[in-house]
């Protein structure tokens, strides 16, 4: 019987193939320790192939980093609108990002890398400031939104809840990062995730300062 010959990739099927490789090798080594040739040797092509694509290897860190933003700034905005309130919402996006942590080391690893890479490098500089700014305002609104719809409590400190919940989930990242899922497991730390959200409810209690 022939062999079929293998179908060839498009260049945006390489391009994909090239960050999903890529985001692997700069989990293990950062943005600065990984070398295009091991980048290149993880995704099947030689080094040509990955500088037609990229024109440095900071500039696909970027690209990944970019990526994983867009797609959690896609999924806040689903969850968002499918919650049956803001306070739901916000329990779904953090309890669920935790786990999305838990689950994808060296994602958890990149957003250490990227946010260490912004001390020099412009672009990455850029795309941080970006996605704080981004995160932050949307979940302020949420909260705020919350208050407004009556489920979360109308005396809250807005400010400090925002930071706890994204100083949190930041935590989560280290932790992963470092291998201390032992130390703070999966269950444990969303476990305290829904706690802390169950206490800016509704009459839920003293305030969250």
């Amino acid at each position: 019987m022939a062999i079929m010959p293998r179908a060839r990739l498009t260049a945006a099927e390489r391009r994909r193939r090239i960050i999903e490789s890529a985001v692997k090798v700069f989990a293990k080594f950062g943005c600065d320790g990984a070398r295009t040739r091991q980048i290149a040797e993880a995704c099947g092509v030689n080094e040509a192939i990955l500088y037609k694509h990229f024109p440095s290897k900071e500039a696909l860190f970027i690209e990944a980093m970019t990526q994983t933003h867009e797609e959690s700034s896609r999924r806040w905005d689903e969850i968002a609108q499918e919650a049956p309130n803001c306070l739901e919402a916000i329990r779904s996006i953090y309890v669920g990002r935790v786990k999305v942590v838990y689950t994808n080391p060296p994602m958890a690893a990149n957003v250490i890398h990227g946010a260490a890479m912004t001390t020099r490098d412009p672009g990455m500089l850029e795309l941080g400031r970006s996605w704080f700014l981004e995160a932050h305002n949307f979940v302020r609104a949420l909260i705020e939104k919350g208050i407004e719809d009556g489920s979360v409590r109308p005396d809250l400190d807005v400010l400090g809840t925002v930071y706890w919940l994204r100083s949190f989930s930041w935590f989560t990242n280290v932790v992963v990062m470092l291998g201390l899922q032992d130390h703070l497991t999966c269950e444990k730390a969303s476990e305290m995730l829904s706690e802390f959200i169950d206490g800016i409810a509704r009459d839920s209690g003293p305030r969250v300062q």
